[in-house]
């Protein structure tokens, strides 16, 4: 069985105006600020990432299976 929302009643009267939110991967931008500037030196590798369209947690995945890691091992911010 599916349904609609068309098939709902509506409390008062059907709303004049409708609209969509975020309907597609472009509706939704994220641009990280990072709070401090890599120096290139240390133990961790810092990526930047863009992607369209893909899971976070895939993402990560991928990045810890080229890199021939544990994946719990690779974090990310604003990704």
């Amino acid at each position: 069985m599916s349904y609609s929302f068309s098939e709902l009643s509506y409390a008062f009267a059907q709303p004049s105006v409708t609209g969509c939110l975020k309907a597609s991967n472009s509706d939704f931008r994220v641009d990280e600020i990072m709070p401090v500037v890599p120096s290139g030196e240390g133990e961790h590798l810092w990526l930047k990432i863009v992607k369209d369209g893909s899971n976070t947690d895939w993402v990560a995945q991928q990045l810890a299976k080229f890199a021939g890691i544990k994946a719990n091992l690779v974090s990310y911010a604003g990704m």
